[in-house]
């Protein structure tokens, strides 16, 4: 028996960056009902199987660049693959001996990002696949070769939050939900699903996290628009010592409503105050938009 290791994702030419966990669900919805008469199931049976692959990276620039904000289509042209590194005397073994899943059409979906002070920000991400037909498998499962890994060295943190032109002051923590809503859609009791679907929309939010307790944001809210709202999340110098040019800030704009969700303390502790800016669609820009870098082409 050879051990493994989580590896890499890759979606098409693009190896991601930085990964901290993956988690490959292979989704066998299985179902062995009691009736009448018997302690035990008469009948199991696998009525559905729904893989999902999920992983987290810390290379936020690099996997954006990617996804954008909405998800990024998974496709023969563009497949999604999974690799886990077979060991040998506790490092991946050479030659094509190597685990990989790979799904070849579906949808990758940045679901959230979390940064809390002086912490690396960490960006969660799941793909979701489905059958072509209701027939084919909707994973395929081979050996092969590991990919090149980028180094990991572009990393962000927390720098400030905008919100309706109001400076949400000495942040602790921010979270950006994406909300894209998708996901795999069958029928005629096939086992494999053969359709994608958003049905709930995409409908992101932000929630903050600022010592700063009291802003000055009306009980009913503040409205804010992608000219005067922007949450920034600051690149550290690849060499480690302190940051890179604010060229290299990570930017978003967005629109919604801000409104402060709780003002909370623990005993003698200083307190906090949480606020969430639901996002809404101005009517030309996506709720939340990935600012061009100053600095960029």
């Amino acid at each position: 028996m050879a051990l493994s290791q989580a590896y890499a994702v890759q979606h098409g030419t693009a190896v991601l960056a930085g990964l901290t966990g993956m988690d490959q669900q292979f989704g066998n919805e299985v179902r062995a009902d009691v009736g009448i008469g018997s302690l035990f199931p008469q009948f199991a049976v696998v009525a559905g199987v729904r893989p999902r692959l999920q992983f987290n990276s810390r290379a936020l620039a690099a996997v954006l660049a990617v996804t954008g904000t909405t998800g990024a289509a998974i496709s023969t042209a563009n497949p999604l693959k999974a690799y886990w590194a077979t060991l040998a005397d506790g490092v991946p073994a050479a030659g094509s001996v190597h685990q990989i899943y790979t799904f070849d059409r579906g949808l990758l979906v940045p679901r959230r990002i979390s940064c809390s002070h002086r912490q690396d920000a960490t960006i969660d991400l799941e793909a979701i696949t489905y059958s072509a037909n209701g027939t084919d498998k909707p994973l395929i499962e081979s050996l092969g070769a590991l990919p090149v890994i980028p180094q990991d060295n572009k990393r962000h943190t927390l720098k400030s939050a905008s919100i309706g032109g109001l400076d949400l002051g000495c942040l602790v923590d921010v979270s950006i939900d994406f909300g894209v809503n998708a996901d795999s859609i069958g029928c005629k009791s096939e086992v494999f699903d053969k359709h994608l679907s958003i049905d709930g929309g995409i409908t992101p939010s932000i929630t903050i996290t600022t010592l700063d307790t009291a802003l000055a944001i009306a009980l009913e809210g503040l409205v804010g628009t992608h000219a005067d709202t922007s949450i920034v999340l600051r690149q550290y110098d690849p060499s480690g010592i302190l940051f890179a040019d604010a060229e290299d800030d990570l930017t978003f704009t967005a629109s919604g409503v801000l409104t402060r969700d709780n003002h909370s303390g623990q005993g003698p502790q200083r307190s906090q105050l949480s606020v969430r800016l639901t996002c809404n669609w101005d009517g030309t820009n996506a709720p939340i938009v990935i600012a061009e870098p100053s600095g960029g082409d």
